[in-house]
């Protein structure tokens, strides 16, 4: 409770600090000194808050510290919800922030597309669609409709995996076990997969585990290992059902107020941002794998994922009618 308190403290003051300062509305800057700040809920060390510090080295340096980024670790300026809100207003006191890649219920539908399960065959699928046209269809959506933020550039954290108190094997194994939802899609996964769908937020995670409330969650390896749950939940299959995308959005009217020469810097500076992410999380899943198999985690690899695409075939199909040819251009740029 007093850390609830003190985060709504941190907020309102850094509401009043910081409304009068960075971007100003539809003016363009000179290339003056131009200070913003950056939300990012996970903690410094993880594999976005990493992304992030070399985003923000990146942009300094290309801008002679003309551009300073000051990134806020820990949800300290709230979660992603309030964080996007924020950034929607005019004059929010938040400039950047690293966010889900599914924008949907902000009025970007097609990164919803980015959600599906089984889309993305392996992390350089993943990768070579960053570099895709319908990438950047997909970040520029929110921009063009108006919604007051833009997307910069996508990244990942890791494929999203079957985490179980109770033996996993394969797609049999998941039926009827009662699994922890936070969304549709979640949900349409579970209905599909034939378990039991449960409602719950992510903090309720260990203790639900604990108690028998679920047997089955989802996570990617980097959080399962970080938060523990490997003690409560030491069952992981490796099914690769949903990539842990992220992007990195700016406020419109930050964007709209920067010089032609300063949004070219938060370009190339996101693109050097996505190719450090490619590699510390490449890295980081192999070192995790060889971890929690040393702590007696049973680790199942999925050799074959056609049982599992075909029994959410149904879900897929819906999830994709809206934008048939872009969630084609997605599955193809595997190619």
């Amino acid at each position: 409770m007093f850390r609830n308190y003190l985060n709504k403290i941190t907020v309102l003051i850094f509401t009043v600090l910081f409304l009068l300062s960075g971007c100003t509305p539809k003016k363009k800057q000179a290339a003056s000194e131009l200070t913003l700040v950056m939300a990012e809920v996970n903690a410094e060390d993880s594999i976005c808050g990493q992304m992030d510090h070399a985003f923000k080295q990146k942009v300094e340096e290309l801008s002679k510290n003309k551009i300073i980024i000051n990134i806020k670790y820990n949800g300290i300026l709230g979660d992603e919800k309030h964080v996007l809100q924020s950034l929607m207003t005019a004059d929010s006191y938040i400039h950047l922030a690293r966010v889900g890649a599914n924008l949907s219920a902000y009025g970007a539908k097609k990164s919803a597309l980015l959600s599906i399960p089984y889309t993305f065959e392996n992390n350089e699928h993943f990768w070579k669609f960053t570099q895709s046209q319908a990438a950047q269809e997909i970040l520029n959506e929110a921009y063009e409709k108006n919604t007051g933020i833009k997307g910069l550039f996508f990244a990942e954290e890791g494929f999203r995996h079957f985490i179980s108190s109770r033996p996993v094997y394969s797609v049999k194994s998941i039926r009827g076990k009662k699994m922890r939802v936070s969304g549709t899609i979640l949900t349409g996964i579970a209905n599909s997969l034939e378990a039991e769908p449960v409602y719950m937020n992510f903090n309720r995670l260990a203790r639900a585990f604990a108690s028998g409330e679920i047997q089955l969650a989802d996570q990617p390896l980097s959080n399962y290992y970080a938060d523990n749950f490997y003690i409560c939940a030491p069952y992981v299959i490796l099914d690769a059902h949903m990539i842990g995308a992220v992007q990195t959005v700016i406020s419109a009217s930050c964007w709209d107020s920067l010089s032609e020469e300063q949004q070219k810097i938060f370009i190339q500076a996101g693109q050097y941002a996505q190719d450090f992410c490619r590699q510390i999380e490449k890295d980081s899943e192999a070192e995790t794998i060889r971890i929690l198999t040393e702590k007696g985690v049973s680790v199942t690899r999925v050799s074959d994922k056609t049982p599992w695409k075909n029994a959410c075939s149904d879900f897929i199909q819906k999830s994709s009618e809206e934008y048939p040819e872009l969630y084609k251009q997605i599955l193809e740029s595997v190619n």
